[in-house]
């Protein structure tokens, strides 16, 4: 299986989406709240909504993946997905990875989507909070409370990410001509 490079080109805008909106939302959040992690209470829903449209439109195995490295390349030097720094890029990879096998492990049926969603944003609090224990980055230890309440959240707002985006793309995107045409 390969891409195309209209593909790619969509799947790293996609990418680009992602982190514009999370880097817009969520460093208001963290200014607030003075907590990591806590940005990503009003960043996740809308993050898995972009995967899950961008999954369906270009339909293949590592679709998910490669939006979540584009989001992590382009938020290194920011706050954006944690702490600055290149370990963004292998978390937030690792979090689309899980998208991907859970799409796949239930053939790309919306049920597989909804599973990727709470799997991929369940599993975004530990991984980025093992990432942030292992580079000594500060701030962890405001996190370590925090840990399970917000993966369970992370899941909730995942899964209902992940139908609204499937939602979105069956009642509203399929039928578009440049759906079509990145399709082809």
């Amino acid at each position: 299986m390969y891409f195309k490079t209209k593909q790619l080109v969509a799947l790293a805008l996609f990418g680009a989406i992602i982190f514009t909106l999370v880097f817009f939302l969520g460093a208001a959040v963290l200014s607030l709240t003075g907590i990591p992690m806590s940005a990503g209470i009003t960043n996740v829903f809308i993050t898995v909504v972009v995967i899950a449209i961008g999954s369906k439109i270009i339909n293949k195995f590592g679709t998910a993946t490669i939006m979540t490295a584009v989001a992590g390349a382009l938020a290194i030097p920011t706050i954006s997905f944690g702490a600055p720094g290149v370990y963004k890029i292998i978390t937030l990879g690792l979090v689309g990875l899980i998208i991907d096998l859970a799409i796949s492990s239930l053939k790309r049926s919306n049920k597989g989507f909804i599973l990727g969603g709470i799997l991929g944003s369940g599993f975004t609090v530990p991984i980025t909070f093992a990432a942030m224990i292992l580079l000594g980055l500060p701030g962890v230890e405001k996190m370590k409370p925090f840990i399970l309440m917000f993966s369970v959240i992370y899941a909730v707002l995942g899964a209902l990410g992940a139908w609204f985006g499937t939602w979105l793309y069956e009642k509203k995107l399929k039928d578009k001509a440049f759906v079509k045409q990145l399709q082809s």
